[in-house]
């Protein structure tokens, strides 16, 4: 017989993997049974596993979502307009989940995260080189800086309810 891995020797349960006792305290619930800590350890999820094939094409997606965003996103709104921003991205989160084949992990994430923010500069970005070179003037630059927190702050509840579908835990 296996030494046990954990202090409990008593046990009828068995390591799918390697066949030696777990007590109950110790075991991790997998999808094709119960393991023992070691083993589980070794186990990598088909959600979290992605190809570059996948990364390229979510990187894409999302830049192109962060570029539509910013184009369409208002200047200022009220409180009910922040709380839209958040739903959509979450709307928009579930058609990039699909996009990525409903992978799931901090890779998926990342990607996610920096596509939207990269679309999102690279619309905004020269709107605002265009009101800087305008001049020093105090007016034009509190409306720079009042409408750059904007969207900011817009461009964050967007990205977080993007993320929301991939952030499940595995």
């Amino acid at each position: 017989m296996l030494k046990p891995k954990c202090d409990h020797a008593n046990t009828r349960l068995a390591c799918q993997d390697c066949s030696g006792p777990v007590c109950p305290k110790c075991m991790v619930q997998c999808a094709v049974g119960f393991r023992c800590p070691v083993c589980a350890s070794k186990f990598k999820s088909h959600a979290v596993t992605t190809t570059p094939w996948i990364l390229a094409r979510t990187a894409l997606a999302s830049a192109v979502v962060g570029y539509v965003f910013a184009i369409s996103f208002p200047d200022s709104y009220g409180w009910i307009g922040w709380l839209c921003t958040y739903v959509v991205g979450i709307v928009v989160g579930r058609g990039l989940h699909w996009v990525a084949r409903y992978k799931l992990g901090t890779q998926i994430c990342a990607t996610v995260a920096v596509g939207i923010v990269a679309g999102f500069l690279l619309c905004t970005a020269p709107k605002f080189a265009i009101y800087l070179s305008n001049g020093s003037d105090p007016q034009v630059m509190g409306f720079v800086q009042q409408t750059l927190a904007m969207r900011l702050l817009g461009g964050a509840l967007f990205v977080g309810g993007c993320l929301n579908p991939f952030l499940r835990r595995v």
